[in-house]
């Protein structure tokens, strides 16, 4: 049985590509790429690549933050 656990928003390529401002190529890049420059986590599912809107909003958010150093 499915218990009522806060269940994480995912979202597709596109539309992780629309809120970062970038093309859905560079999130595709991006998920081939090992380093902190591109801390962005992907979920594959089968063939699908998600992301968390968490995940989202954290690497915003670090990223105003090495800005602002």
């Amino acid at each position: 049985m499915i218990s009522d656990m806060h269940t994480p928003e995912l979202l597709t390529r596109q539309q992780t590509a629309e809120i970062l401002g970038i093309q859905p190529q560079t999130l595709a890049s991006w998920a081939c790429i090992n380093g902190p420059e591109r801390d962005l986590p992907v979920i594959k599912i089968g063939r699908l690549a998600r992301y968390r809107r968490e995940d989202i909003d954290a690497f915003i958010e670090n990223g105003r933050k090495a800005t602002k150093a």
